[in-house]
């Protein structure tokens, strides 16, 4: 079997993380999304018909390739306008749904509320390669 070429590579979906070919056709799979009946439930994409699936072990030949690592550069990230040009301190965070809701103080001492948006987050996190384990 061959490997994903570049361009497959660079189409994979965010939350695939297993691929296999069955009958010449490409076909992604997630983890394990949840469960039916007591069988674990997965995501499945084929990705010449664009048709997107879920199923349980035995309705569908598990996919047993690992995605290879796909390079992360920050720099193709797109940040909104909001999040540029600011000197952010933190007081007294809250959360607003997944987003970190944050005092925003600008170099003159002028505050405004703001949010920092969790791909944002994420994007800067993976950029910096940081774990859970260095938030501790």
């Amino acid at each position: 079997m061959r490997d994903l070429t570049e361009k497959e590579l660079k189409l994979t979906p965010d939350w695939a993380v297993k691929f296999d070919f069955f009958n010449g056709e490409l076909i992604y799979m997630s983890d394990v999304v949840g469960n039916y009946e007591g069988k674990p439930l997965y995501r499945f994409l084929d990705a010449k018909h664009n048709i997107e699936e879920v199923g349980v072990e035995g309705d569908y030949d598990l996919c047993t390739r690992l995605i290879p690592s796909k390079p992360f550069d920050i720099t193709k990230c797109e940040f909104s306008d909001t999040a540029k040009n600011c000197n952010i301190l933190f007081n007294a965070p809250s959360w607003v749904g997944s987003d970190l809701q944050v005092e925003i103080s600008d170099s003159n001492g002028s505050c405004v509320d703001g949010v920092l948006i969790k791909e944002h987050a994420i994007a800067i996190a993976k950029y910096f390669k940081l774990t859970d384990d260095d938030l501790k």
